[in-house]
């Protein structure tokens, strides 16, 4: 793993957003490696690029749980993270700043989010979406519109945990083709 380079998930959320005359309404496979399906479509609400990723892996929810929430963890399993930063507004729920590095010449992409979190029997569902509370855009960045993004983890056993990810994602900015490619490229890999 350390030969792999590290393309951001909202890279190729842009790539597949950029290239989504190839996708259609219905969920398409784009990779299925290494224990992880990953699919792709057009998502008929906001007419964006929706990905959907599912694996069973070995360790408990709890332990998935105390990294996942862990936002200084982030960036030991996502290395485009630069910064990241999270804080309790006024309203007394929990928002998240995430900007992640992006290979020249796409500018970074930053989102300001709002986290969502419960516990239903074996599952706990992780819930972002994109707000407007103020964060002015960092130079040199642009600033991504989650609209859906959720993550499930659900007990299969004591020691395995199935991960289900959803991310309906608005990547802003212009992308070159060439960029769109190797993002397409690497993170299916």
């Amino acid at each position: 793993m350390a030969s792999q380079t590290h393309i951001s998930p909202l890279l190729f959320l842009a790539a597949i957003a950029t290239a989504a005359a190839k996708l259609t309404p219905e969920w398409r496979v784009v990779s299925a490696a290494k224990g992880v399906t990953t699919r792709a479509r057009i998502d008929a609400t906001s007419q964006l690029c929706a990905v959907h990723g599912e694996a069973v892996v070995e360790a408990s929810v709890a332990e998935l749980m105390s990294v996942f929430g862990d936002l200084d963890q982030h960036g030991h399993w996502d290395a485009t993270l630069v910064d990241a930063r999270e804080w309790t507004g006024a309203d007394g729920g929990t928002y998240v700043y995430q900007r992640f590095k992006q290979p020249w010449p796409v500018r970074d992409r930053e989102l300001v989010l709002r986290r969502r979190e419960w516990r239903r029997n074996q599952t706990v569902s992780v819930h972002f979406e994109s707000v407007d509370e103020g964060t002015p855009v960092a130079p040199g960045a642009v600033r991504t519109l989650a609209h859906t993004v959720w993550w499930n983890f659900t007990a299969v056993s004591e020691t395995e945990t199935l991960i289900s990810h959803y991310s309906c994602v608005d990547p802003g900015g212009a992308i070159p083709a060439w960029a769109r490619d190797l993002a397409v490229q690497r993170w299916c890999q």
